[in-house]
């Protein structure tokens, strides 16, 4: 009888525990560029002036003016979205920024498009977290001071980039479909 009582007491510790450990990594996700990416497009739709909006770019830094080295540093983020196609909109472009202390402003309309970007229908699926990851094994280990995520227009088409912001005032993309990282000029 004290091993069924014991083994019982065992499985209610192990059931008590499981939403804790369950509930962790989404609250730390919660905080990731691609959570974020998704709740910032569907709170800008959900203003009539940018109903159809797109997302084009993330912009994120840390607190501070120091590098840092992992994604959680990341405390600020601005949403750039191009709303071209949101009929009788005064608004070519529109911005959100999120912090993480306070969560999400409001939207903000521009009548002037914001270029240079290819559009991003969705988010991709490398997390932050995992793009500095790569950076640091590909040798960038020093730290950034921001980072964007983006697909440029150009000169080459490729999948959206994480772009890190180096102190040295140089560039590193890390391509979310290869997970290849290099310099960029």
């Amino acid at each position: 009888m004290p091993r069924v009582l014991i083994a019982c007491l065992v499985l209610a510790a192990a059931v008590a525990a499981a939403p804790a450990t369950a509930s962790a990594p989404s609250r730390a996700k919660g905080r990731d560029v691609t959570v974020l990416f998704g709740q910032a497009l569907s709170k800008v739709r959900a203003d009539p002036d940018f109903a159809k909006a797109v997302m084009l770019e993330a912009d994120g830094t840390p607190n501070g003016n120091k590098p840092v080295d992992n994604a959680g540093q990341i405390a600020s983020w601005r949403f750039v979205l191009d709303n071209q196609r949101t009929q009788g909109s005064d608004f070519a472009s529109v911005t959100i920024s999120y912090r993480r202390s306070s969560g999400f402003g409001t939207p903000d309309g521009n009548p002037s498009p914001f270029l240079d970007d290819v559009q991003m229908p969705k988010a991709p699926k490398m997390t932050l977290k995992r793009a500095v990851s790569l950076l640091d094994k590909a040798g960038f280990r020093d730290g950034f001071e921001n980072v964007a995520l983006r697909d440029p227009l150009g000169p080459d088409s490729t999948a959206p980039l994480y772009i890190f912001g180096l102190a040295d005032n140089s560039f590193v993309g890390v391509n979310t479909k290869t997970g290849k990282v290099k310099p960029l000029s």
